[in-house]
């Protein structure tokens, strides 16, 4: 209706252009500029909305923030009525008002309006002041992957990369906001008073960097206990951190204005003054009319509400004791929503109808029962099936993480005990003996898959104190363990196990790439963890996040090769990769899936040739060493057992030094096991056992001794104690045995 509007427009202003010249008095009605301008308007805004302006779409940056062509309706339906207007009321250049022309425009109106309403059967989303809530409005954002009311997040601001599609505070709703302490930093936060541009916060700790749960804009300020201090956001995330020294603090948070912002609401402000004073003067010029134009206004706009109302009465309130029946679907209505009336399944075997639903649990643990009872009537006995998924199936094609075929509409489900914390959907289906029926809305209109209420996992599984890391990721992350099986000809089903060493402000994207024996890619898949619903700041210390891909394989990709799957972690703005872990080589097909998991801890020592007891920063107790010599090599084995979880990665040295000059004459400095073992991965109790190699060609004759100790990244020794708590001099331990090298 909007582009037949616009042409019949158009055709009525190049008519009365052309044939209506005569018979004007000259200085009346709009000038032939704002005529050309509402022209030009109708024109390009028609343009903009057919295959024609596709060159502009491709190749004009600022476009995009348009989203779709269609939007151009709005801007081409206020032209087309201005159009129509001037043609109809003959306040075109050069041209008069006929006789009739008034009633012609009210009747073109109305018909116009006809046409554009009768067709209309919307279907009114069944909600109440009761259904509108945070928690809704965040599950409908998680849901629909939009932010607000738009999806393509131009409105966060540019530090906010990756976009978010999940958060602590959808996760748990309820809970109060978390902090995170940047770089492991030791502090606690509390937020202890919130609005909409201002929070303050309680800190306490040892001091460092930290994280608020608000995304940085500019204009965002804070101080600490009354003094000024900078705010910037974390790259990654987007999050508003700053710098709190050691002890007990209270911060405020405060959105100010930023000079752009001051600017634009003066221009806002004279705006508003300028159409004041103009609807003065025309109050002044046209009493009669500028009484009129709000009251038509007014009028139009109530009829056209009456006449939705009429189109969409409102659903009767659900019975006090009726189950519950909340819904949401892609298609129709994606708000979690109530069905008073019920969810219509259609399809050629007949029609069922869901009337509701109980869970037994909406917020159950990993590896809990999960029983899910529906409510069905149908013209024929059709088979119900229920599904646990990841909030990335709405858009990705993954497996379920549990599926059952309901009996008596009993739907048994088991949360799987590897389900990192998060929200999950339950998707339900309806089948006949002829396949799948379709839901519909109360007008008839196809509705797509529908899912149930939600159901939240807020603590995923603990990680094992025994687990061993399989590859480090930065400071911060660990790999676990990392399986490939191939369940489809075409897909390959990637299963990564991390964890997180303390709280993580940065979201994390993550590549596989899928390499052939020549090291050519032959398949790459860049996205978030979780496909964004795990993001890395989600994560807590002490928990198992099962991270699952689906990675398709490409057509021509030749069978019986040998292939190697990189896991790239990287920071999404600078690409820049924070580790990368290389799983296999394999082969494809996969006949049986392929695992790569670290060897396990141990925690008894062994028989130890020349045990003792030396503590190096209360951390770490060198429990005692072997040593021998194979010509010009002297082999130093070093049994380590960890007293409590290392804070850092240190170094370990072995220096040969003559004890009478002290110099050294052969030396190793490397974090254990050459830096394939680092302190940092190390547990309370653990056993680490090394073998350092000197090389004894380059050093003079005579006699030597050996020294040991540790130090950290600023190169300061660890504290070392001997087994009576006698510190130890120099911080380094001296070991008994002399080494001897001939002239």
């Amino acid at each position: 209706p909007q582009a037949i509007g616009a042409a019949l427009g158009g055709l009525v202003l190049l008519v009365r252009l052309v044939a209506g010249r005569v018979g004007r008095p000259q200085g009346t009605g709009t000038p032939p500029r704002a005529a050309a301008y509402l022209l030009l308007g109708l024109v390009i805004s028609t343009l903009m909305i057919t295959p024609l302006s596709k060159p502009l779409w491709d190749h004009l940056p600022l476009l995009p923030m348009v989203q779709f062509p269609w939007r151009f309706l709005s801007v081409q339906a206020l032209f087309a009525a201005a159009v129509l207007g001037m043609a109809f009321t003959g306040s075109m250049p050069g041209t008069s008002k006929a006789p009739g022309m008034g009633f012609a425009a009210l009747l073109c109106g109305l018909v116009l309006t006809v046409v554009v309403l009768l067709p209309l059967h919307p279907d009114r989303l069944p909600i109440g002041p009761e259904d509108v809530t945070r928690e809704r409005l965040l599950l409908y954002e998680l849901f629909t992957g939009n932010i607000g009311t738009t999806i393509r997040h131009e409105y966060l601001y540019r530090e906010v990369v990756p976009r978010p599609f999940t958060s602590d505070a959808v996760v748990e709703p309820d809970a109060p906001p978390r902090a995170i302490p940047l770089d492991g930093a030791r502090l606690e936060a509390t937020r202890v008073e919130s609005a909409p541009t201002r929070q303050v916060w309680r800190v306490a700790g040892e001091g460092g960097r930290i994280a608020f749960p608000l995304l940085y804009w500019p204009g965002w300020r804070a101080s600490v206990d009354g003094e000024p201090v900078e705010v910037g956001p974390i790259e990654g995330s987007g999050y508003l951190a700053l710098q709190v020294p050691p002890g007990e603090h209270t911060v405020v948070l405060w959105l100010g204005r930023t000079p752009l912002r001051a600017g634009a609401e003066g221009l806002s402000l004279a705006t508003v003054l300028a159409m004041a004073v103009l609807g003065v003067r025309r109050h002044r010029a046209s009493p009669l009319s500028a009484r009129r134009t709000p009251i038509l206004l007014g009028a139009l706009c109530v009829l056209c509400g009456l006449f939705f109302l009429h189109l969409s009465p409102g659903a009767p309130p659900p019975a006090p004791d009726a189950p519950q029946n909340l819904t949401m679907d892609f298609i129709q209505m994606p708000y979690l929503h109530p069905n008073p009336r019920g969810v219509r399944f259609e399809g050629g075997d007949g029609w069922a109808e869901l009337l509701g639903y109980t869970l037994s649990d909406d917020a159950p643990s990993p590896g809990d029962p999960l029983t899910v009872t529906v409510k069905v009537e149908a013209s024929f006995s059709p088979t119900v099936t229920l599904a646990l998924v990841s909030p990335a199936s709405v858009r990705y094609d993954l497996a379920p993480l549990a599926e059952v075929t309901c009996a008596a509409y009993l739907c048994p489900l088991t949360v799987p005990p590897d389900i990192p914390r998060g929200v999950y959907l339950l998707r339900l289906r309806v089948f006949g003996p002829h396949g799948e029926l379709t839901a519909r809305t109360p007008s008839g209109a196809e509705m797509g898959t529908v899912y149930l209420a939600p159901i939240r996992v807020t603590a995923g599984p603990p990680l094992p104190p025994e687990a061993a890391v399989l590859h480090p990721f930065g400071p911060e992350i660990r790999l676990y363990g990392a399986t490939v099986a191939q369940t489809a000809p075409d897909r390959l089903t990637v299963r990564l196990v991390w964890g997180a060493r303390y709280p993580v402000a940065t979201n994390y994207g993550i590549s596989l790439r899928l390499r052939d024996a020549g090291g050519r890619e032959v398949q790459v898949m860049d996205t978030q963890p979780g496909y964004g619903f795990l993001p890395t700041s989600l994560w807590r210390p002490g928990e198992m996040v099962t991270d699952l891909y689906e990675l398709p394989l490409p057509a021509d990709l030749p069978p019986g090769e040998t292939y190697t799957l990189h896991v790239v972690l990287y920071r999404f703005p600078s690409l820049q990769a924070v580790g990368e872990r290389p799983v296999g080589p394999f082969n494809i097909p996969l006949e049986t899936p392929y695992e790569e998991k670290p060897a396990p801890r141990r925690f008894t020592l062994p028989p130890i040739p020349y045990p003792m007891e030396v503590t190096f920063g209360g951390e770490i107790r060198l429990a005692g060493y072997d040593v021998a010599r194979e010509g010009d090599r002297l082999h130093l084995t070093l049994y380590w057992q960890a007293l409590t979880a290392p804070r850092g990665d240190y170094t370990r040295f072995v220096h040969l030094f003559d004890p009478a000059t002290k110099s050294v004459v052969a030396q190793n400095d490397s974090p254990p096991r050459g830096g394939k073992y680092p302190t940092s991965w190390w547990v309370a109790g653990e056993v680490v056992t090394e073998t350092v190699t000197l090389p004894l060609e380059g050093a003079p004759p005579g006699t030597y001794q050996l020294a040991v100790g540790l130090y950290d990244a600023t190169v300061t020794r660890l504290p070392a104690t001997g087994a009576d708590g006698t510190p130890v001099p120099n911080d380094y331990l001296v070991l008994p045995p002399e080494v001897h090298i001939e002239p």
